[in-house]
């Protein structure tokens, strides 16, 4: 027979015994729940983002409260979207195109001009397309003063284009002589950052070219956006920027169309597109009938 005290000193031995295992197994999860970028200073944590793409970036927003945070902060999204020629086509960019080292602009102006809001602008609903994002209807691309010593024209990027097609004369496949006399030498004051849509608003055509502007200054008072027509320089630069980044022909033939710019010889008004497998073509049409073809994509200079 098994003495009587055994029995009754086991119990409490043996709660006391689970009590541990729990409270241990307790202290486990709670140091399985500790975030591990959260036992990293600062400035690790951040240099350990600053590795990581616009992408991945909002990937991670997902992951939770306190990483969505980390993963917010606009000089992150700003520094990957810089970094990244599939969002933001800057100077780089404009060297690689032009088969060059560099392009001679200030890369240190060029991030800082980029807006700190720039990734939030990126996620926001797009008021042209209210079922998207700006990062999906848009191009944002660096439109600098000058090329390689020279300024940065209709003309310089006609050499650039003439990479691509290289059977014709310009780079262009059509260029109207109206067109090439007024702006082929003209160039933007100050580099800037731009954001163009990839294509004529909806309901643009079969109009005049008065009413595709007023279409605009209303798009712009109702979304309290600066969007405006775009010039020829700043149109044929975005267009030709995402043919040289992704071999996409925006303002295409298939069906054709045109956007109309803010530009006019007399009574015909500028307007770019019909992006064949020849080239872009720079055309003019009546600034008072109305064509099919003819539309109006608005740019947001940032």
């Amino acid at each position: 027979m098994e003495p009587m005290f055994y029995k009754t000193e086991v119990a409490p031995v043996s709660k006391k015994l689970k009590m541990c295992v729990e409270k241990n197994k307790n202290e486990k999860k709670k140091e399985i729940k500790v975030d591990p970028l959260k036992r990293l200073p600062n400035e690790i944590i951040f240099e350990i983002l600053s590795y990581l793409s616009f992408e991945e970036l909002s990937r991670m927003c997902l992951m939770s409260k306190d990483w969505n945070i980390m993963a917010s902060l606009p000089i992150l999204t700003k520094t990957a979207i810089y970094k990244d020629s599939k969002l933001a086509f800057g100077n780089h960019a404009w060297a690689k195109a032009g088969e060059l080292e560099s392009i001679g602009e200030n890369n240190k102006e060029e991030f800082n001009s980029l807006p700190i809001t720039i990734g939030k602008i990126l996620k926001s609903p797009c008021h042209l397309f209210p079922e998207k994002r700006v990062g999906e209807t848009h191009i944002l691309i660096r439109i600098p003063k000058t090329f390689n010593g020279q300024l940065f024209t209709i003309d310089v990027l006609g050499k650039i284009a003439k990479k691509h097609f290289q059977y014709n004369e310009n780079g262009y496949d059509h260029v109207q002589p109206e067109v090439a006399k007024q702006v082929s030498g003209e160039s933007v004051e100050k580099s800037k950052w731009v954001l163009m849509s990839k294509s004529v608003m909806e309901g643009s055509t079969k109009k005049k070219y008065s009413e595709q502007e007023q279409i605009i200054i209303n798009l712009a008072a109702q979304s309290n956006t600066p969007y405006k027509v775009a010039g020829t320089l700043q149109a044929t630069a975005c267009i030709l920027a995402e043919y040289c980044r992704s071999e996409t022909r925006l303002f295409n033939t298939f069906p054709s169309i045109y956007t109309r710019c803010n530009e006019n010889h007399e009574d015909l008004q500028f307007a770019v597109g019909y992006f064949s497998e020849e080239g872009l073509s720079l055309h003019h049409h009546s600034r008072n009938d109305t064509f099919d073809y003819v539309g109006i994509a608005p740019i947001w200079e940032l």
